[in-house]
């Protein structure tokens, strides 16, 4: 049984995971048994500790509480941020699970009866306390992976274990995007209505006046845009950074109308209404772009 008392995400792949696990002995069963886990995916660094908390035996079951505190590494996927979630594994296996001494595998099974209810929306297993900041509690529940393993670990009479079931409790975090949201594409928005007013006021005389605003603008962009990859810590593009692109293309467009409009000013484009169609075209064909790219991100 596992049951998660705080976390706490100290880096982009990194969660802080407090909380207990305990297991049960059957007499007659689990004899040739060692008592004792191990925490797979653990960083055993100066926060990791795992220790017995409690041990009690009653009509032949023995029952054992192990406190743990560690930090969890995964492999986060931000492709979707700020509307991403992240699946928090806690991998456990038995101390015995490669003991060449015993003529049997050693699997974990989930203690369900320790559970009220075991609906994964309910959150079995979770502090309902529990302090999670920008995120909210979405599942929690058991499941196997099956490992394979390309060694013996040094095992004479061992052969590599192939689909070995792993017992995993995993809880699963949704980001409570709206704030964040907001507070990145706020300064997006600013932006791109002073270019539009910008392309509103200005006029092919004032070209000079557009550069130095857009390099103005292209800054700030360039600012925000930092601050985000350096939150996350991705490789690939994720889904918030397309705004940042979009922006760019704005802001190069607006640009290089005008250094057109100053150069060709009796091209039609340009002549009908003052500039009309760019100005026209502005916010339908930025609202199409993003409309667009989020179909292609999320189908």
């Amino acid at each position: 049984g596992v049951f998660i008392q705080s976390f706490d995400f100290t880096s982009a792949k990194d969660a802080f995971v407090t909380g207990y696990i305990w297991q049960e002995y059957q007499d007659g069963v689990h004899d040739d048994l060692s008592r004792g886990i191990i925490l797979a995916n653990a960083i055993e660094d100066s926060d990791y500790e795992l220790r017995e908390d409690y041990r009690h035996k009653k009509d032949g079951l023995e029952v054992i509480g192990w406190y743990f505190a560690y930090t969890l590494r995964m492999d986060f996927n931000f492709d979707y941020y700020p509307f991403d979630d992240k699946d928090l594994k806690i991998r456990i296996l038995h101390q015995d699970f490669n003991n060449g001494n015993l003529n049997r595998r050693v699997i974990l099974a989930p203690n369900l009866s320790s559970y009220n209810v075991i609906n994964p929306r309910t959150t079995p297993g979770i502090d309902q306390e529990m302090v999670l900041g920008e995120w909210y509690l979405r599942d929690s529940f058991f499941e196997y992976a099956f490992k394979t393993y390309n060694t013996n670990f040094g095992l004479i009479d061992s052969v590599p274990k192939t689909n070995f079931p792993e017992l995993q409790y995993t809880f699963i975090l949704q980001r409570s995007f709206l704030g964040l949201f907001i507070s990145k594409l706020g300064p997006m928005i600013v932006v791109l209505t002073l270019l539009f007013a910008v392309l509103l006021v200005c006029d092919k005389e004032q070209t000079m006046e557009v550069l130095g605003a857009s390099a103005g603008f292209v800054f700030i962009v360039i600012l925000d845009q930092v601050t985000v990859r350096q939150q996350i810590i991705t490789k690939g593009i994720v889904y918030l950074e397309f705004f940042y692109f979009v922006v760019y293309l704005y802001i190069f467009l607006v640009t290089l109308n005008f250094i057109l409009w100053s150069l060709k000013p009796n091209l039609p484009i340009f002549k009908y209404k003052n500039n009309f169609i760019f100005k026209a075209l502005y916010w339908p064909s930025m609202m199409k772009i993003l409309l667009l790219i989020t179909i292609l991100v999320f189908i």
